[in-house]
């Protein structure tokens, strides 16, 4: 933040309101600078480690659910601060946002109204399946785990 300061200035609304600090600094950045992309594995993530931020976040739905609710609002703020440069890139990324709060809240009829037709796009063929069994016939997917409950205790 005090890195910011020093070279940006004030520390934008939208910053100051997201959860994780590494994106919205890079838009910040690119706002004010030249940016390049390198084509290149620079690093790696080191998924759910002990205490790390995605461990946390796939364990307490309630801190995943904060957190997708904070960034579609600072989404809007960014888009503010950029003059709506950006609005269809912005609205894109609000509603695969939603989608996600979507899956949250088991709310799979939601899931396949038109307005999510991009991310439910980007889901594989299987998860695909689930949306639509559970929006249209959950009694079916409580059927399947039983029977897959009784294999397992049966091997």
């Amino acid at each position: 933040a005090n890195i910011v300061k020093k070279y940006i200035g004030n520390i934008p609304e939208y910053i100051e309101l997201s959860k994780v600090g590494d994106g919205p600094l890079m838009l910040l950045l690119a706002m004010n600078g030249k940016t390049y992309y390198i084509d290149e594995e620079m690093s790696c993530y080191r998924r759910l480690g002990d205490n790390s931020w995605s461990q946390r976040m796939g364990q307490d739905i309630k801190l995943k659910y904060d957190f997708l609710k904070s960034e579609i609002e600072a989404s809007m703020l960014f888009d503010s601060f950029s003059e709506y440069k950006y609005t269809d890139l912005i609205l894109r990324r609000c509603n695969i946002l939603e989608y996600r709060l979507l899956q949250h809240e088991k709310d799979y009829k939601k899931m396949l109204q038109k307005k999510y037709k991009y991310p439910f796009s980007k889901q594989s063929t299987k998860e695909k399946v689930y949306v639509y069994i559970m929006a249209y016939c959950p009694s079916i997917m409580n059927i399947y785990q039983k029977i897959k409950r009784k294999i397992k205790n049966n091997e």
